[in-house]
């Protein structure tokens, strides 16, 4: 197994557990990678400062004898390069005012943070979010307290933040975590955080990148309930909710489950671009999975059991290609809505499969015919190996294997099991292979969601997340 089909497992199981020894191989090799990263860092990079709570917090807070007894005083005594590494607790005590340019419109108060991080380091915790904590205040307000922002090329890895709201005025109004131009976020839980506007979990400048995430209940008033903006990777997005993108907004993701999320438009995710993606039991008004609204790419995705109350059960409008769209509902366009379909499988939708839209080397009923028709479609059903457990790989007797149109991204490209797209490609997310389809998924995907149990990490503890929702998170 490459690197690569054990990284696409991965995403699939952010949401699952791995039995082989192989794959437990592969995590292990990936965990030393990112240690001597971390080593390399420090020693060549710069220096290390540390806070803890039992720390005597003596600058510069080099040891955990002198640790900082709080996160922001030692990052501003770090330099470009250097690392500040905190260990257990619950951070909620001070807070800074931040400035700065947002997003070109000028220099704005963007409120209060919890920390602020506006120089090139690494802010990462030893040991995860689970036991290091970063909490805000609220409510939306004067008071209101965010979590971190972070900027000017710095990171910020290892955080459960939660109680993140912002000011409700003028340019204050940024949520539990502002990402600004190219910063990162990683390995954090974002949970029960609100924003004003947009970005309810995480606001993001476009190039920033979210990886590795857990977004959990979180609320904004306008854009992204869990994120607005920036490039989402190996995350999740559960139970949050907006007017336009429950999940998420004007986004890049790739390797994401969406998961549980509400709104007007888009419940999963509005005016988006989707990669290898799970997105299901989402709910909007029109959109129910995705609202593109304008044109956009839904790629390698399975879109099921979300639901639109007027249109576009799985997606509204934009491009859906090789993606399997099925168990969705709404009134008109159960499945797909003004969408145009490629290389897909839009079946077992209701009340209908689909309206408008334009349909080509794809398997749905009733045959697309005049200005929907793209040529090459077939309405036999598509033969899934178990669809009602949530098993969408296909029969070695269904039509839709070799009976798709190549594409050129499907060079080295893999399908959402992981398995490598092939000459004479498959209708629908899964590509007919036997070492695939021979042998059971080692975890579903979708039953896991039904159960509501998300695997977070390898541990064994369970936690139920802040008593908010009625998701259980194995971490």
């Amino acid at each position: 197994m490459t690197l690569k089909k054990y990284r696409k497992l991965n995403f699939q199981c952010s949401i699952s557990m791995f039995f082989s020894s192989l794959e437990h191989s592969a995590l292990d090799i990936r965990h030393s990678a990112v240690l001597i990263f971390f080593c390399l860092t420090s020693v060549i990079w710069g220096a290390t400062n540390y806070v803890s709570f039992s720390g005597s917090h003596t600058p510069p807070f080099t040891n955990w004898i002198t640790a900082a007894t709080n996160i922001q005083s030692a990052i501003d005594v770090a330099s470009n390069g250097d690392t500040v590494l905190v260990t257990n607790g619950t951070y909620s005590a001070g807070g800074v005012a931040d400035y700065g340019n947002t997003f070109g419109y000028g220099v704005f108060s963007y409120g209060i943070s919890q920390i602020s991080i506006h120089q090139p380091i690494t802010v990462r915790s030893v040991n995860g979010p689970v036991f290091t904590v970063i909490e805000g205040q609220g409510p939306l307000g004067s008071n209101a307290v965010r979590c971190a922002y972070v900027t000017n090329g710095a990171t910020l890895t290892g955080f459960t933040l939660t109680n993140g709201f912002t000011q409700t005025v003028g340019a204050n109004d940024f949520p539990g975590i502002a990402c600004l131009a190219d910063r990162i976020v990683s390995n954090c839980y974002a949970a029960n955080n609100s924003d004003r506007f947009s970005g309810g979990g995480v606001l993001c400048e476009p190039s920033a990148v979210v990886s590795n995430c857990f977004i959990i209940d979180n609320r904004s008033g306008f854009f992204g309930g869990g994120v607005h903006q920036g490039v989402l990777e190996d995350s999740s997005l559960i139970g949050n909710q907006s007017i336009y993108g429950g999940g998420a907004s004007l986004v890049i993701a790739e390797n994401c489950v969406v998961y549980s999320n509400t709104a007007h438009s888009g419940g999963g995710a509005y005016n988006s671009d989707v990669r290898d993606s799970i997105i299901s039991g989402n709910i909007a008004t029109n959109g129910g999975g995705i609202d593109r609204f304008a044109a956009g790419l839904v790629e390698n995705c399975i879109i099921s059991d979300n639901t639109a109350v007027n249109a576009g059960g799985g997606i509204k409008s934009g491009l859906a290609e090789s993606c399997t769209i099925t168990k969705n509902s709404a009134p008109t366009g159960g499945g797909t809505y003004n969408t145009t379909v490629n290389n897909s499988i839009v079946y077992y939708n209701s009340s209908n499969q689909w309206s408008y839209g334009l349909y080509q080397n794809s398997c749905t009923i009733p045959e697309p015919s005049g200005a929907n028709d793209g040529g090459n479609n077939i309405t036999n059903p598509p033969q899934f190996m178990n669809w009602s457990a949530g098993d969408y790989r296909l029969n070695s007797t269904s039509l839709c294997i070799d009976t798709g149109s190549n594409q050129t991204w499907m060079v080295n490209a893999l399908d959402i099991e992981g398995a490598p797209r092939i000459i004479g490609v498959d209708m629908g997310a899964h590509e007919y292979t036997l070492e695939v389809n021979d042998t059971p998924p080692q975890a579903n995907a979708y039953q896991q969601l039904q159960t509501h149990t998300f695997y977070v990490t390898n541990d064994q503890d369970w936690i139920q997340f802040f008593g908010t929702s009625n998701h259980t998170y194995k971490v």
